[in-house]
């Protein structure tokens, strides 16, 4: 395709990523806010305005790709950084896929349905909307499944050497992936049997023939070795190295995947392993089916057509099916936390790039039944995000995509305590973890005045807060079950009072928090208060 072919698709691509940062900024005017957008924006205010020693927060914060993606950002945009990140990460997926498409030369109705998906389907705006690392996993998802689908019909290396690359891409973005290389190994001996060119009527009698020859069975050893090599050995090599990195740094191996100051999603997951072993019936367990498979497929029916158009070709028919084996693994490993959004949509991606091993005649035979799908695809995602587990999910319909200008925003309880945090001198110092008050943190726009865990003094003054700060930000134990993980809640008020002998003036509370002045002048704090 020439660079003047490309314009058209160039500018499609510009007005998509302006549509996604406009309709992410309403949302966060109406006061839509994701846990992990909130949790980039906090760490990239720490590396941007943070005194103290922020290498630990820059080199262990996970996931890493969407958080270095944010980063340059938020350096302007400290709330909006992430959405911004996210909207322009979904418009170059779009540029991509429809580049591929247009190259390929597939059928226009085809093309029409991707670009429709992209502007209509909920998941994919929440993806792009949402400041999630959900773009960087279908990003990396569809370089990756489209190498090795490519690297099929070409035989050359170079296309394993890119998937290795997109593949390291997709294990920083959402660790889990990395068990995609257990159900990928079979794929190896595949790929490698079918390479020697052997006669045979199936794959286990081209096996025994390669087997019960010396020379072919050198061959097929030294092939997978090398496909193993190329393909698993980076991501596999980065994350053991990361590991250690986090060994040396904070003293656990798995402290970017357990502790819930490197990893916003340590604590929800806390909170639904606890509804699960409980069983609350607050707990909306969507994923307790059996047939969690089924549920992908229905989710992402276009990718039928590529399984269809396959068969009969076993390395590429386990390349589609092994991010099913994948979630279905991931849900016998851990039943008690309900699928992330990302498990679902790299099914969408999967069908996009499932389309280019079916050939352009087939295509356009069934370029009807490929729209038709591509529509049912939006309407089922709809569904999906009103019955999900998770709380932001299905108020993002409500919250964001009713797109209605003159809707004015619900302003939470807890404003007014934001506001009175963004008025405070630059010499105040507030004591709080963010390991749970990222969110509030993240929401003033400076983190300057608190004082937090990454900080030398932190330990000194959660034992003894009156040399260090003037304010304490608490987390009330009794509103919101989040409170439990963090140090700084309202019992932690209680044993400063006790063990002190000196009770904390009250300043400001919300449905959430509460803000406590050590200052002996309570008239003082009272002032600010008001103002």
């Amino acid at each position: 395709m020439t660079a003047y072919s490309q314009r058209p698709l160039l500018g499609a691509t510009l007005l998509l990523a302006a549509y996604y940062v406009l309709l992410a900024l309403n949302g966060q005017r109406l006061g839509f806010h994701t846990p992990e957008a909130l949790f980039l924006s906090e760490k990239s205010l720490i590396i941007w305005q943070g005194v103290g020693d922020k290498v630990a927060v820059l080199g262990l914060t996970f996931p890493v790709v969407p958080f270095f993606v944010s980063l340059p950002f938020c350096a302007l945009f400290p709330l909006a950084g992430p959405v911004i990140a996210s909207s322009l990460g979904m418009a170059l997926l779009f540029f991509l896929i429809l580049d591929d498409q247009r190259r390929l030369t597939m059928p226009l109705l085809v093309q029409v349905g991707t670009a429709l998906s992209f502007v209509a389907h909920p998941g994919l705006l929440f993806s792009a909307t949402s400041g999630q690392g959900t773009y960087t996993v279908l990003l990396f998802g569809y370089l990756f499944f489209r190498s090795l689908l490519t690297y099929y019909q070409s035989n050359t290396t170079y296309h394993v050497s890119m998937a290795s690359l997109f593949l390291l891409g997709l294990v920083f973005s959402e660790v889990d992936f990395s068990w995609l290389c257990l159900f990928l190994l079979p794929l190896v001996l595949f790929i490698s049997l079918q390479s020697l060119s052997l006669r045979g009527e199936d794959t286990l009698s081209r096996l025994g023939l390669a087997f019960n020859n010396v020379s072919l069975r050198r061959k097929l050893i030294n092939k997978s070795l090398a496909l193993v090599i190329l393909l698993f050995m980076l991501p596999l090599a980065s994350l053991f190295i990361f590991s250690l990195l986090n060994s040396v740094y904070a003293g656990d191996p798995q402290y970017f995947l357990d502790n819930p100051y490197a990893n916003a999603s340590v604590v929800t997951s806390q909170l639904f392993r606890q509804q699960f072993a409980n069983y609350t019936a607050d707990l909306v367990q969507t994923d307790t089916s059996v047939l969690i498979s089924i549920r992908r497929l229905l989710y992402a029916p276009l990718i039928l057509l590529s399984l269809l158009s396959v068969r009969g070709r076993s390395y590429q028919l386990l390349t589609l099916l092994s991010p099913l084996l994948l979630v279905e693994f991931l849900h016998v490993k851990d039943p008690s936390v309900p699928t992330q959004i990302e498990f679902y949509q790299i099914f969408l991606v999967l069908g996009w790039a499932g389309l280019t091993v079916i050939p352009v005649p087939r295509l356009r035979a069934v370029n009807g039944l490929a729209f038709t799908l591509l529509l049912v695809q939006i309407g089922v995602s709809g569904f999906r995000l009103l019955n999900s587990s998770y709380p932001i999910e299905r108020s993002f319909l409500r919250d964001v995509l009713v797109l209605n200008p003159s809707r004015q925003p619900e302003a939470p309880d807890d404003d007014k305590l934001v506001q009175f945090v963004r008025q405070l001198p630059e010499t105040t110092r507030i004591l709080t973890d963010d390991a749970t008050a990222y969110s509030f943190i993240a929401r003033t726009e400076r983190v300057r005045p608190f004082l937090l865990a990454y900080q030398q003094s932190y330990l000194s003054a959660y034992d003894n807060p009156a040399p260090f700060v003037q304010y304490i930000l608490a987390h009330n134990t009794a509103n919101d079950p989040q409170a439990q993980f963090s140090m700084t809640n309202t019992r932690y008020v209680d044993a400063i009072q006790r063990r002190t002998g000196r009770r904390l003036s009250l300043v400001m509370k919300s449905t959430d928090w509460s803000i406590y002045a050590l200052t002996p002048n309570r008239t003082a704090a009272a002032s600010l208060a008001a103002k």
